[in-house]
């Protein structure tokens, strides 16, 4: 964490002790909602995403908000969603643009929403800056990633350029909305 443009990590669970939950608590803001944009916002000079406590900044959008459905019962302190699709982006897309790009070679992969989620659905975390995918998908990602990419998948450090990076693949994983 500490090479990292931010050298802490917030938790935004549902508990009431979390700083989200404290801030609402106390009347810091006043809505209890918070909003995570993964984008990188030029509107901050720095190549990183963004957090918005009380509700959603729509300066940082590019698009419409889009809201995801919660899975599960209220009780649980995480925040739990369903995967419907997964796909892999080809690189060198000319969009950053979560918007569909005409332009870009995608590959949905062949998985049922079931192997997706698992039994607990897939969980949000803020508290940590790692993606972790359920395990009975890796055998079809790692097909798909080795397709597009002609390498096999790892988890090792790599050396790589920005030029590098713009050639993987972008994960898109769609989400079953908000109803309303």
């Amino acid at each position: 964490f500490e090479k990292q443009l931010a050298s802490g990590v917030i938790g935004l669970d549902r508990r009431a002790q979390s700083f989200w939950g404290q801030m609402r608590a106390s009347q810091t803001i006043n809505h209890a909602q918070f909003s995570l944009c993964f984008a990188r916002q030029p509107t901050s000079g720095v190549n990183a995403g963004a957090i918005t406590l009380g509700g959603a900044d729509k300066r940082l959008h590019k698009t419409p908000m889009v809201f995801a459905k919660m899975m599960g019962d209220r009780t649980t302190a995480s925040f739990k969603v369903n995967v419907r699709k997964m796909y892999m982006r080809a690189g060198q897309s000319m969009s950053e643009s979560i918007m569909y790009d005409a332009n870009a070679k995608y590959s949905m992969l062949q998985l049922s929403e079931d192997a997706i989620n698992g039994e607990k659905k897939f969980s949000i975390d803020s508290g940590t800056t790692d993606t972790y995918f359920i395990k009975s998908i890796s055998d079809e990602f790692r097909k798909y990633w080795k397709d597009m990419t002609g390498m096999e998948y790892s988890n090792d450090p790599m050396q790589a350029s920005d030029i590098d990076i713009r050639e993987l693949p972008t994960i898109i994983l769609q989400l079953t909305p908000h109803e309303g």
